[in-house]
């Protein structure tokens, strides 16, 4: 939930960012997203299986502290796609977070498998996923409009760059 906060407040506005701060056009943009989240989705779903199930299966403790070093290398990659002086920069690091985003695919659910009782995995499922989008999809936007706002008087259409690098360090 907590790290989903801070994708989907970040995620949300990702399109925008690139339209004000490289001046972007939306099918570019739309064709750049798709791509990148594509194949950085496809990698990282792999690799976080691959790597759980051969150098931790049945160790439910590796595989976690593998998670969260996932999550904190996309922290300092999505930090690098705000710091980037043009797209093709913002877009390779973006490529890298979402790598370290979607590694936690396989190890998330199948370490709520292995530690939840077969009569319990489908309500363990159903409030992982409801907590994970009420939290995440709910508050994170939100969240990330309303640093924008605030810091718009300060940095005028910069804004939303400054709240995402904001958001970013969440990740740890």
């Amino acid at each position: 939930s907590v790290a989903n906060f801070f994708s989907y407040g970040i995620l949300q506005w990702q399109p925008a960012f690139f339209i004000r701060s490289f001046g972007m056009e939306t099918g570019a943009i739309g064709t750049w997203l798709t791509v990148t989240y594509g194949l950085a989705t496809l990698l990282g779903t792999y690799l976080g299986g691959e790597l759980a199930t051969r150098h931790a299966a049945h160790n439910e403790s590796v595989q976690l502290k593998g998670m969260a070093l996932a999550v904190v290398s996309a922290g300092v990659f999505s930090i690098g796609v705000y710091l980037s002086p043009n797209p093709y920069w913002a877009f390779m690091w973006l490529g890298l977070a979402a790598v370290g985003q979607t590694t936690l695919n396989g190890p998330t659910f199948s370490t709520i498998q292995t530690l939840v009782p077969d009569h319990m995995r489908a309500v363990a499922f159903a409030l992982v996923y409801m907590f994970s989008n009420l939290i995440g999809m709910g508050l994170g936007p939100l969240a990330a409009g309303a640093l924008s706002d605030a810091f718009r008087p300060w940095v005028g259409e910069e804004s939303l760059r400054y709240a995402s690098i904001v958001l970013a360090p969440g990740y740890f």
